[in-house]
């Protein structure tokens, strides 16, 4: 069976960047892109957010983190797509631009400066 080819949006904060990937659909695939052994899906609206649920269990020294929206903190990396009516992930919605996400983005460097920020 192949797999689906998937347009997402991707937040890295170790690179400071907030960029278009395309990638295959699998588990495997999306642990490499986020680098994490464990994921969790936020379901939104428009699109979701693939994040690594174990972000905030490495240390400050060792990870980046980023504000969305102005309000929520996230440890690691993220990856915006969207979901089918049956639930599986699918390509981002074309309406959703590269320009929309990288707005709602704001890089920091750790813990101590988000809590500074609030």
């Amino acid at each position: 069976m192949s797999k689906t080819e998937i347009r997402g949006i991707l937040i890295d904060p170790f690179s400071k960047e907030v960029k278009e990937i395309f990638y295959q659909d699998s588990l495997n695939n999306l642990y490499k892109i986020l680098d994490c052994q464990c994921i969790d899906i936020m379901r939104g609206i428009r699109f979701d957010m693939i994040i690594d649920d174990e972000g905030l269990l490495i240390d400050d020294e060792h990870q980046e983190f980023f504000i969305w929206n102005g309000l929520n903190e996230f440890a690691g990396r993220a990856l915006i797509t969207s979901t089918n009516k049956k639930g599986d992930t699918v390509s981002l919605n074309p309406a959703v631009t590269l320009e929309e996400i990288q707005g709602k983005v704001i890089f920091t460097q750790k813990l101590s400066e988000i809590q500074r920020l609030r």
